[in-house]
């Protein structure tokens, strides 16, 4: 009968080791539960943050380029502009250095041609 009292005593007091872990990684588990939860839900934060900014970023971007576009478009236009009365300076500056003595004059037009 004794041994039957110590087994006993045995099994319950392994019962309650058991039931203390049971506890015990139950407790462990929804720690770990509640920490992961509030990392997921930052890192989501941080998600939303990012690519709310990297959309700004895009843009601000794609209006900087369509500025850009425009700004070359008109001076493309205004550099091809330039071009008519620069070839006229040129020829009239060549028509003047091909004169021979008499003809030859060094005046403010030849001047200015000379700056262009």
């Amino acid at each position: 009968m004794m041994q039957a009292e110590n087994a006993r005593a045995k099994t319950e007091l392994l019962r309650g080791e058991c039931e203390r872990l049971r506890q015990e990684t139950s407790a462990t588990t929804q720690r770990t539960l509640a920490s992961n939860q509030h990392k997921f839900t930052q890192r989501l934060s941080d998600i939303h943050y990012w690519r709310t900014e990297l959309e700004q970023a895009l843009t601000s971007n794609e209006t900087e380029t369509c500025l850009l576009l425009e700004g070359k478009f008109k001076l493309e236009q205004d550099l091809q502009a330039t071009q008519l009365p620069l070839d006229v300076a040129t020829s009239c500056l060549g028509y003047r250095l091909g004169r021979i003595a008499i003809d030859n004059v060094h005046d403010q037009v030849e001047i200015e041609l000379n700056n262009v």
